[in-house]
């Protein structure tokens, strides 16, 4: 899921399949300073399958994104 306002600002609904994993799309996110002006986990939570040591984490991450993101840039290749 992904919702968004006009404000620049995105919220998505995503899934990894480890801890591991979430908290490398998170950095990814905070490092993605080109366009990304802020970013904010606003829910996780872990399941467990059973019978399996898996973890399957479920987040919410909001994004506010540079309004330059949304304008066509003539220099872009």
């Amino acid at each position: 899921n992904m919702a968004g306002t006009i404000n620049g600002k995105l919220t998505l609904s995503a899934r990894a399949p480890d801890l591991k994993t979430f908290t490398d799309q998170y950095i990814v996110f905070q490092n993605a300073k080109d366009f990304v002006e802020s970013v904010e986990i606003n829910s996780v939570a872990s399941e467990v399958k059973e019978g399996s040591p898996e973890t399957t984490v479920s987040f919410q991450v909001s994004l506010s994104v540079k309004p330059e993101v949304f304008y066509k840039n003539n220099n872009s290749q």
